[in-house]
């Protein structure tokens, strides 16, 4: 709605809260009210700054060509009551959001030449990209539950991906988002990631965070077909969680024949290979993931014993009467079973026959015989040897 009151700041100015010595809006810790229907105008040479908790009522709009500092203890910059007061960024020059403490707010809409985060921001209403980057440098830029974004994305309009800084989603039940994000390590490169949460559970102040990187991922052995770039999605406060991922790249992001690039996992502990890369659209696909992982493209040449390892659960650990296997379930033929201990003896060996562990995919080895230390679990399968260690205690 197009307000029907506009305040330009020159008039403001002669108001006591704020400082007219000072170019823009300083509120010293006061609470500013603009109305449904009444909008807040500051120039290209005013700053909008919020000091000693002050904050803002924003029930209709602030347009803001400079910038917004935040030095308050409190992120209560802004407080909306109609989940439809904006802030709109219209600077013809890059603008910051920044300040001491960061910034909480309803709506905003980028509508300029950039915005550089100089701290924090949660947003609980939604973000419109109509034109300009937002570079996160190290700073965070959070979708709370309510949280939404719109607008259409492109190597102008994004996020951009250029120090540790994420953008975080929170989910409190099953959903989709798109994280429009790009870099500018050499040239302006616009690579997106779209997630869909089948299931989830955390604690408060839970959340899913993305970063791209324009480079080879430091754990990718591939010298031919791969991609020199990679997300990373990592969690906090998530007790479990499933979803699934599509990732964009671009051509120069292909190293080799595109043919024969794999999408890839990497977790902490494996490196897992998937189908092939969409090369119509260059983009891939990855399903079922339970763990946060980075993620790129390799050649897929050795990853059925990382998979293997990934997939092949022991437990307890430390154990003492027994030791219980999970299996994969592409794991297919006979498989031996070696304890090993320190100095290289086997104290107990098994052969797991594939007709007895085909359908529960479970296997228990007894092994309360076996003296107390530190050992090893040998498994020799037939795409290759495992070996995992275990404490009998």
């Amino acid at each position: 709605m197009k307000p029907k009151n506009i305040i330009y700041a020159f008039v403001l100015l002669v108001l006591p809260l704020f400082i007219a010595a000072q170019s823009g809006i300083v509120n010293k810790g006061m609470k500013i009210i603009v109305e449904e229907n009444y909008a807040i105008i500051l120039g290209s040479d005013m700053n909008l700054t919020n000091q000693n908790n002050g904050t803002i009522l924003l029930d209709g709009m602030i347009q803001v060509e400079s910038d917004v500092i935040n030095n308050s203890s409190t992120s209560n910059m802004f407080i909306n009551t109609n989940n439809m007061g904006t802030l709109v960024l219209n600077g013809a020059s890059e603008q910051t959001l920044g300040g001491s403490g960061k910034i909480a707010l309803d709506n905003l809409e980028v509508s300029s030449a950039g915005v550089n985060l100089e701290t924090d921001i949660e947003q609980n209403g939604m973000l419109i990209f109509n034109s300009g980057r937002v570079n996160l440098h190290d700073n965070h830029y959070l979708f709370n539950t309510t949280g939404s974004i719109s607008g259409t994305y492109s190597v102008n309009n994004m996020f951009v991906s250029s120090g540790i800084g994420e953008v975080r989603k929170s989910f409190s039940s099953a959903g989709t988002f798109t994280f429009p994000v790009g870099e500018e390590t050499e040239i302006r490169e616009y690579s997106p990631a779209v997630i869909n949460i089948a299931s989830v559970s955390g604690n408060s102040g839970s959340y899913v965070g993305l970063t791209v990187t324009d480079q080879k991922y430091f754990a990718n052995s591939s010298t031919s077909e791969y991609l020199s770039r990679f997300w990373r999605f990592s969690g906090n406060e998530i007790n479990s969680i499933n979803y699934s991922a599509t990732f964009y790249y671009t051509d120069d992001d292909i190293v080799g024949s595109e043919s024969a690039i794999y999408a890839t996992a990497f977790t902490e502990s494996a490196r897992i290979p998937y189908s092939t890369v969409n090369a119509t659209n260059n983009s891939f696909s990855v399903s079922n993931q339970t763990e946060f992982a980075a993620f790129t493209g390799t050649d897929g040449s050795t990853g059925i014993l990382d998979l293997i390892e990934h997939k092949l659960l022991v437990y307890p650990n430390p154990a003492s009467s027994y030791i219980d296997l999970e299996l994969p379930d592409f794991l297919v033929g006979n498989i031996k079973v070696d304890l090993i201990n320190q100095q290289g003896s086997v104290m107990k060996d098994e052969l797991l026959k594939e007709l007895d562990y085909s359908a529960q995919r479970q296997a228990r080895i007894s092994v309360g015989e076996i003296s107390p230390g530190l050992y090893y679990l040998r498994f020799i399968t037939r795409d290759g040897i495992i070996q995992k260690k275990i404490v009998l205690e």
